[in-house]
């Protein structure tokens, strides 16, 4: 066994660990792996410094940097009114669906151009008002908010971190990263069908009557009255953001290239020189442990590449497959044990730890690796069924009286959707040979 070898292995338990403890930052696994990598010889100094010249560190950086500026401009107000103004004339059980409908519809849309795991949290004094005033369950109100930005999120390449550390991932190994609408075709059928169940059966979902309001948002329960100064802020951030994810999608259509990570850092020049905010109170939203857990998970990628150890952990899951050229079968398994896998981890870390897997089977079969990590990415998405399967689900449970089987009972549906949709949908737009 040679040093380099031996490095990458030490490298990948330093990898996972930093993953799975909770007594170690995710992102200090970059700083314990960059040393051990260049002097095993496992990567060079120039590989090293390369995964922190990729794009998606600075859009990934860039869409945090966002979802500050916008709870901070307090872009929840208007949604609140609209809600308000949507739901007011229904009464009963029927005000009941508009309301759950509306914020679905909402939440849906938004989690297409905002991470759902910010935009929940960002949601959640929205959330709190809705259930004082309309007198519902907000441990239901917030169940449904993790559903709707989670089928939301799994439309576009930004709306969740699976999505855009597969694409991160695929763009480490050399190929092309994915564009911003690739995952419409399996993520909208989705979203509609799984929103007409979700509002439909709005009953499956957990109703703690009488629950009462998390003690630290009780002074929070009345509306914020925005000056004039915040209101002007307010339209600048909102038009900020448009233009950020406008040049995202102008990329992905290939008609105009505006090299989206540095037009988004233009939109923050132009919020500073507007007095929306101050350089410090920009620079406060970047957060450097998320840039650097990005770069941890590319360095990943580089290393076991560049070891083999992808290709032999390909090679033994292309066993399983048994060399099957069937483009459902290699579907159901990927899917599937993908499924399983998230279950019990955090979805962005199941991407993170199968897509280089995913990729190194393609490579054994001779297949398309974009179909095998998109097939992963789509799984991994798939958080319906535990409270641990997303950040989304646990960043929140502790505002809820959330228990493990209400998970199990309102996202089975959920989960078979996106499994059929994942089988016989994907493989017809992104075929794997």
């Amino acid at each position: 066994m040679t040093l380099p070898l031996i490095g990458a292995i030490i490298c990948s338990i330093v990898f996972v660990y930093c993953l799975s403890s909770k007594k170690i930052p995710n992102f200090t696994g970059f700083f314990i792996m960059a040393p051990i990598a260049l002097y095993t010889g496992a990567l060079k100094a120039s590989d090293i410094y390369g995964v922190l010249n990729k794009s998606t560190i600075h859009l990934l950086l860039l869409i945090g940097m966002f979802a500050s500026l916008i709870g901070m401009s307090h872009l929840d107000v208007p949604i609140t009114k609209v809600i308000t103004k949507v739901t007011g004339s229904a009464t009963g059980k029927r005000r009941d669906t508009i309301l759950l409908g509306t914020f679905f519809v909402l939440a849906g849309f938004f989690s297409w151009f905002l991470q759902n795991n910010y935009l929940t949290l960002s949601l959640l004094p929205v959330m709190f008002i809705m259930a004082k005033d309309y007198k519902i369950s907000h441990s239901k109100i917030i169940m449904f908010a993790m559903y709707a930005t989670t089928l939301g999120g799994s439309c576009t390449l930004i709306g969740t971190n699976t999505n855009t550390y597969a694409s991160s991932i695929l763009e480490g190994a050399g190929f092309a990263p994915l564009k911003f609408f690739d995952f419409i075709y399996t993520g909208l059928p989705c979203l509609i069908i799984g929103g007409l169940y979700m509002i439909v059966c709005s009953h499956y979902f957990p109703n703690y009557a009488g629950e009462a309001l998390p003690e630290e948002y009780q002074g929070e329960m009345k509306t914020i009255e925005l000056t004039k100064e915040e209101r002007r802020r307010m339209k600048i951030v909102g038009a900020t953001f448009i233009a950020f994810v406008g040049s995202l999608v102008l990329e992905s259509s290939g008609k105009i290239s505006l090299t989206p990570a540095i037009f988004g850092y233009a939109m923050m020049a132009v919020l500073i020189v507007t007095k929306c905010f101050t350089p410090k109170e920009i620079v406060k939203t970047a957060r450097m442990d998320f840039l650097f857990q990005v770069a941890t998970t590319l360095l990943e990628v580089k290393i076991v590449t560049e070891a083999g150890i992808s290709d032999f952990l390909g090679n033994g899951i292309a066993q399983v497959l048994a060399n099957t050229t069937n483009m459902y079968v290699i579907s159901a398994v990927l899917f599937f044990g993908t499924l399983i896998i998230t279950c019990f981890i955090a979805n962005s870390t199941c991407v993170q730890l199968l897509a280089p897997v995913a990729i190194a089977v393609a490579g054994v079969l001779g297949a398309n690796p974009t179909s095998f990590v998109m097939t992963v990415a789509v799984a991994s998405s798939c958080s319906f069924l535990t409270p641990m399967a997303s950040a989304t689900n646990y960043m929140l449970m502790p505002y809820t009286n959330l228990r493990f089987t209400d998970f199990i009972k309102a996202g089975w549906p959920l989960a078979v959707l996106n499994a059929l949709a994942c089988i016989f949908v994907l493989p017809q737009f992104f075929p794997y040979f």
